[in-house]
């Protein structure tokens, strides 16, 4: 593998090709910054805002409605540990984030002539707007060539390795290609826009490379997460030998139209965990029942059931990613059940952030799922693709606007920087297991949906760790033979490294909050953690501590 060096320079790095990145290119650029976006795969496809459903929230659309109101129930979604500085920036932005999205080209469903509401749960009234066609692709599409159009240049293929750093002043990066090149990328501001860390578990909604790259890249600097304990797990998708992973709008499914989730012997699992009254029908809840009874030996194939008889056929279209075509499919002449399971679907901690989505770190700004603190320790559906699109403009404008007051471009340490390419280009040998690297991966992952996932203990989480450990020392000589399996070795590497920051974050934290459960401390505990977690690395070790709500 012949490997070479190259360096490129531009004002604004953007690190990520989902919603969050292209829409902090676009700000940066439309702020006169000469931007540069790169992504480890084709920028506006294969992420999670282009995989959604496409939906967000704002108010302004409905009389009744207002940012207070949204604001409100974020938090009580959240159960009272998010950042109240940070949801007040997203609530009261959102309305002008759409008008942003509509002069772009982007085109929402509609109702006569008004833009069609939808209502989710947590949410007192409607606000949510759905993206023509029930697709994310329609919001990154559009947002994608408006960057081209602006002049934001587009890098596909590249995974970023390393942040380059010193005396807490970010100066931009290290990367590699698909051409074989080792890249150093020189700027005067870094946006982090990486999206989540889905990936890490064995069962997902998100595409295959959501796998933490951005919490680890600020990690490794000394950039500290928050809430990294928060993971959000959909209650139920379609697990079936050779179908897709399928979501299912269970608040439709099992709330209004009678759907019912059944264990291996037949039993209702929501009335036996006392869910019978629609309010404490929430994914956690349903995720929390449906992990015990999967982790107690009452599932299938770490599956349950999901028993649609008595939903009318007519009702199936409403749900979104063609899960009437799929379920009709499935379903026998005998049988209207098809095997669910939870997924893990969204991470609520990440970056520290403050309302201009800078980090403690100058010049690195964070936005997206990537960035912690906003939804707290539950995500309200539709806040998503809000966050992504408020925080994404709020970072591609604040890193143009600091680029204008740096004349030179920041210096690399040159020494630094050449000891990170000399780590990178030790990796590359014909000497190369790859099936190595497939079999850690699959034991990392599903060690992280058993013992990490809905259903947590103190018990668990200490296996998990150990295991964690195990599997590091297992890959820790590996080598590769080309950049695609040193993509997979580099993303394998921050999936371990993700993976036991949220296992100590969720072992330091002694309650359960929002979608963080421990059969251990079944309840909230407000006395003693109503508060954040933080976490950082400090002499090469993982350290938590906790910091006062808002700070």
């Amino acid at each position: 593998m012949n490997i070479r060096t190259k360096r490129i320079l531009t004002d604004v790095l953007v690190v990520g090709g989902g919603g969050a990145g292209l829409r902090a290119a676009i700000e940066a650029r439309k702020y006169g910054a000469n931007t540069l976006l790169v992504s480890k795969i084709a920028t506006g496809y294969g992420n999670c805002t282009s995989t959604s459903w496409g939906f967000l929230n704002a108010t302004g659309f409905n009389s009744e409605d207002n940012p207070e109101k949204h604001l409100k129930d974020t938090i009580s979604g959240g159960r009272y540990i998010n950042n109240q500085k940070l949801v007040d920036v997203m609530t009261r932005r959102a309305s002008s984030e759409v008008s942003e999205l509509m002069k772009i080209g982007v085109k929402f469903k509609t109702a006569g002539n008004k833009i069609k509401l939808f209502t989710t749960a947590g949410n007192t009234y409607p606000r949510g707007l759905v993206a023509e066609k029930e697709r994310g692709t329609a919001i990154t599409e559009p947002l994608l060539l408006y960057a081209k159009n602006i002049g934001v240049s587009l890098m596909n293929d590249v995974f970023i390795v390393k942040l380059l750093s010193q005396d807490n002043f970010v100066t931009g990066a290290i990367g590699i290609d698909k051409l074989d090149e080792i890249i150093i990328f020189q700027a005067k501001s870094v946006v982090l826009a990486t999206g989540g860390a889905g990936s890490i578990y064995d069962r997902t909604s998100n595409p295959g490379g959501t796998t933490g790259d951005g919490y680890a890249l600020a990690y490794e600097i000394g950039v500290p997460l928050v809430d990294m304990e928060f993971v959000q797990f959909y209650p139920t998708v379609i697990f079936q030998p050779t179908l897709p992973h399928t979501l299912i709008v269970y608040e439709l499914s099992i709330k209004e139209d009678g759907a019912i989730l059944r264990n291996n012997q037949g039993h209702d699992i929501l009335k036996k965990y006392g869910l019978d009254e629609l309010s404490k029908i929430t994914r956690d809840n349903i995720c929390i029942a449906v992990m015990r009874e999967i982790l107690n030996g009452k599932g299938i194939d770490r599956t349950v059931l999901m028993d649609f008889t008595a939903v009318p056929m007519e009702k199936y279209e409403r749900y979104p990613f063609k899960a009437d075509i799929i379920l009709k499919r499935l379903f026998s002449k005998d049988s209207k059940m098809v095997q669910v399971t939870p997924v893990a679907h969204y991470c609520m901690g990440g970056i520290k952030i403050n309302e201009k989505s800078e980090t403690c770190f100058e010049n690195l700004y964070a936005a997206g799922e990537v960035a912690g603190g906003i939804q707290g320790a539950n995500r309200l559906g539709g806040n998503s693709i809000t966050d992504i699109l408020v925080f994404g403009s709020i970072a591609g404008k604040n890193a143009a606007e600091k680029t204008k007051r740096m004349a030179p471009f920041p210096s690399v340490n040159e020494e630094k920087a050449d000891l990170e390419i000399e780590e990178i280009k030790s990796l590359i040998s014909p000497e190369a297991n790859e099936e190595l690297l497939n079999q850690v991966s699959h034991l990392a992952k599903k060690n992280m949906w058993l013992k990490v996932g809905a259903v947590r203990s103190e018990k668990g989480l200490l296996e998990a760790l150990k295991k964690f450990s195990s599997l590091r020392e297992e890959i820790e000589n590996q080598t590769v033979k080309n950049f695609r399996q040193l993509v997979k070795l580099l993303e394998l590497k921050n999936i371990l490294q993700v993976s036991e920051i949220i296992c100590r974050a969720a072992l330091s934290r002694t309650e359960s909050r929002g979608s963080h459960f421990r059969e251990d401390y079944p309840k909230e505990d407000n006395k003693r953690w109503l508060k954040h977690s933080l976490i950082q690395k400090t002499n090469g070790e993982i350290t938590v501590r906790t910091l006062p709500p808002n700070s």
